[in-house]
C-alpha cells in the first residue's frame, strides 16, 4: 500500500537483462545451487585463485552445469570466459570480479523456478480433479451466451405498456377507505 492509502502504479515489467535472461533459461534447481556456490565463493574470496577457475570436466560440474540447458551460457553472461590454453576450464579474466549482485541474481532465479514448479504442480492437480469437465462446459456455455447477447446489439427501445384484457386489477387507497382525510 502506498502513501495515504494509494496503491502502487501498475507498470509493465522491466525487460530482463542479459544475465537474467541467461539464468531464466536454466530449468534445473541443482544447476542453480552449484552456480550459486561457485559464484558466492568467488565473491566472498576474490583473492583466492582456486575459485577463479572452473573445470568443466569435473563430474559434479559436468552433470549439473555443462549438461543442463543454459548452465554454461549463464556463467559466460556473468563474465566467465573459456581459458585460451585449455578449453575445459572457465576462468575469470583479470579485472572481472564476482559480486553479491550475481549471487542475488542466481538466488532470485532459484525463487522464480520454485514458484514455477509450484504453479505447475497446482495446475496439474487442479486439472486432474473431478468436475473440471463440468466447469469447462459451463464456461463454454457462458461464453456462447455472452457472444449471443453481444451479437444482438444494444437495447434501443424502452418497454411499452400493454393493455390487459378486462382492465387492470388495481386497488387504490380510496377504494379501501383510507383516503377520507382528517387526522385520527
Amino acid at each position: 500500500m502506498g502513501y495515504a492509502g494509494y496503491t502502487a502504479a501498475k507498470l509493465p515489467p522491466l525487460k530482463a537483462s542479459a544475465l537474467q535472461a541467461a539464468l531464466w533459461s536454466v530449468d534445473n534447481m541443482e544447476c542453480l545451487e552449484v552456480m550459486s556456490k561457485l559464484v558466492r565463493n568467488t565473491a566472498v574470496s576474490p583473492s583466492e585463485d582456486k575459485f577463479k577457475r572452473i573445470k568443466l570436466t569435473n563430474s559434479k560440474v559436468k552433470t549439473t552445469i555443462v549438461d543442463t540447458t543454459g548452465g554454461v551460457p549463464s556463467l559466460l553472461a556473468m563474465g566467465w570466459v573459456y581459458d585460451e590454453a585449455d578449453k575445459e576450464f572457465l576462468m575469470l579474466p583479470k579485472g572481472v570480479q564476482m559480486t553479491m549482485k550475481e549471487v542475488r541474481a542466481i538466488e532470485d532465479t532459484k525463487d522464480r523456478l520454485k514458484k514455477q514448479v509450484a504453479y505447475q504442480s497446482r495446475m496439474s492437480k487442479a486439472s486432474a480433479l473431478p468436475g473440471n469437465a463440468d466447469k469447462s462446459a459451463i464456461r463454454s456455455a457462458m461464453e456462447a451466451d455472452r457472444l449471443e447477447r453481444s451479437s444482438r446489439g444494444p437495447v434501443t427501445q424502452g418497454s411499452t405498456a400493454q393493455a390487459l384484457p378486462g382492465g387492470a386489477n388495481i386497488t387504490t387507497a380510496g377504494d379501501m377507505g383510507l383516503n377520507s382525510g382528517g387526522c385520527c
